[in-house]
């Protein structure tokens, strides 16, 4: 048998279940024949695969790539800089390290659940156990492929482990082709992974479940469906993959509020004069959903799938990320103290995103931070107060606030944190469902049910009760019905890494970013934002795809740029 080099990046994904899972050791490299002798070498290898989604080093969803996600000039946020440049202002090229990077993460991953495919029936062990491992590697491989065919389109599909330097050389499938692979190896894994309450996953959100594929698969059939791939027959399609999740009775909107959670650490101080209670925006049940990130608890029902992050750099543990870090409250006129962290607050929530929310929508004050910090006073190792500041009311451009590193868990890094991310989250399934539902079948009871619970969560009533103050008004034309649900999924999703993609697939990218970058040049209450305008205007077609990285370009021959960088 021809021995493989396979290096294992089985590293730890979290600190509340599935020990024997996520408590495993860095393997140095190995031959592939001598690590998959028994369950224990599987379930490491099926750990490097994950590890795609958090390593450091590769950065898919640890830094840069959360960045992008969360930065890049949407109608929904800015990046606050005066330098617009890269990804986040559509200012890049085929040299981007950003982009040449997400290319490597991913198929980085790939390669990793290949290598698990290939070797999976080697030990002798549990048949059920091994299944469900092999369907977590397909899902991985399938994940990973959906994400490079929806930034680059035009990619290689690899369905077999590296064995050696030529097996890089790999010409471009079609999309379509693509697709259908992606949705073959999430279908077979669906019927081998776990429900989402099987206790081997202690209730977890790290793993992938069944309900999680089945709202995955969603999520890629809406995506087929849109620009640029315009297959109409795909709605149905995500459609009946939504409608299982919803039938499983596994997942619902989480309508509750911790109230021991919801009071952080510190002493939270209002400015002189200041009429501002930072403790009267978290409670509500939109809040504790991120409140229960930032503190390392999992609620399956509402959080479906999470991008699991442990340690902080500070306790010997190495899979920590930037969630909150990066992107929330700026703490940049502060000084570090561990007691309270640090945020470098990178972007923006914009003024077009503020006033889309209605008067009693609870999100809106979570979601777009209503105060900044201005100082922090020590009285004790433990004992800190911090003055914030509300914004002026005809400042509508605010600092993201969904993830506080007030409720952080545990002594803090000042660049890392242990906060997860969440890729897919119960009620995003069922913006999903009423969108696929109305293009399907008009806006029937069932699309009306489904986003009217979003909402009805949001203004903090009864999700199964009708209200005039939350619902959507009744008899809504399909493409009004359409509308509304584009708008629910920013103020439900945003900073959350849909917008830019959702933006795409119902073709209004380029346009939108024009009418962006108008409003917030014209402003002339928020005069200090124009100058991010610039992301906005950069907009154009070529910016909706990314580039074959150049480095790729030179070491693959087989490779043709995608049309739109030529």
């Amino acid at each position: 048998m021809k021995k493989i080099y396979f290096l294992v990046a089985a590293l730890a994904l979290t600190t509340v279940s599935c020990e024997d899972f996520l408590n495993t050791e860095p393997i140095d490299t190995v031959f592939a024949d001598q690590f998959f002798t028994d369950e224990a070498g599987l379930t490491k290898g099926l750990a490097g695969v994950y590890d795609a989604l958090n390593n450091q080093s590769s950065d898919c969803y640890y830094q840069d790539m959360l960045w992008e996600w969360t930065d890049v000039t949407t109608d929904e946020s800015v990046y606050v800089s005066s330098t617009i440049s890269g990804v986040r202002g559509n200012n890049f090229n085929t040299a981007d390290a950003v982009v040449g990077k997400l290319w490597n993460t991913l198929y980085m991953g790939i390669d990793r659940a290949n290598q698990v495919i290939a070797n999976i029936n080697k030990p002798v062990m549990d048949e059920t156990k091994r299944q469900e491992i092999l369907g977590e590697a397909l899902f991985l491989r399938g994940y990973y492929h959906f994400l490079l065919v929806e930034h680059f389109r035009n990619i290689p599909l690899k369905l077999t482990a590296t064995t050696g330097p030529d097996d890089v050389y790999i010409a471009q499938s079609a999309p379509a082709d693509t697709y259908a692979q992606i949705i073959k190896d999430m279908t077979d894994a669906e019927s081998k992974v776990y429900e989402s309450t099987a206790p081997e996953l202690g209730g977890s959100s790290g793993r992938i479940t069944k309900t999680a594929i089945q709202g995955i698969l969603a999520r890629v059939y809406l995506t087929m469906a849109g620009v640029p791939n315009n297959d109409p027959t795909a709605y149905a399609e995500a459609l009946k993959w939504a409608t299982k999740v919803k039938n499983s009775g596994q997942h619902a909107l989480n309508t509750t509020f911790d109230a021991s959670l919801n009071t952080p650490a510190v002493t939270l101080v209002p400015a002189t004069g200041a009429n501002i209670n930072v403790l009267a925006f978290t409670n509500n049940a939109y809040a504790q959903t991120f409140i229960n990130m930032c503190q390392n608890k999992y609620n399956i029902k509402e959080s479906m799938w999470e991008v699991d992050f442990k340690g902080n750099n500070t306790d010997g543990k190495v899979e920590f990320g930037r969630v909150g870090s990066t992107i929330g409250i700026s703490m940049q006129n502060l000084a570090f103290q561990n007691s309270i962290g640090f945020c470098y607050g990178t972007s923006a929530g914009i003024a077009r995103l503020w006033e889309a929310y209605k008067p009693g929508d609870l999100r809106r004050d979570w979601a777009m931070s209503p105060f900044t910090f201005t100082a922090v006073t020590l009285k004790g190792d433990k004992d800190v107060s911090m003055v914030q500041t509300p914004y002026a009311t005809t400042n509508h451009y605010r600092y993201i606030g969904k993830w506080r590193r007030l409720y952080e868990a545990g002594v803090k890094d000042k660049n890392n944190t242990s906060i997860n991310w969440p890729i897919l989250r119960y009620s995003d399934v069922l913006l999903m469902l009423a969108e696929a539902e109305n293009k399907v079948n008009g806006p029937t009871a069932i699309a009306y049910d489904a986003v009217n619970q979003v909402r009805r969560r949001a203004f903090g009533l009864n999700i199964n009760v009708a209200s005039a103050v939350s619902d959507l008004p009744a008899g809504l034309s399909k493409d009004n019905f359409q509308l509304a649900i584009e708008q629910e999924r920013t103020l439900e999703l945003c900073f959350e890494g849909f917008r830019r993609l959702d933006l795409i697939r119902w073709g209004k990218y380029v346009s939108t970013m024009k009418s962006v970058g108008a409003e917030i040049r014209n402003n002339t209450q928020n005069t200090g934002y124009k100058v991010y305008a610039a992301g906005a205007e950069n907009a154009a077609d070529k910016y909706t795809l990314f580039p074959i990285p150049l480095r790729e370009m030179g070491v693959n021959t087989k490779l043709v740029q995608n049309e739109l960088w030529k």
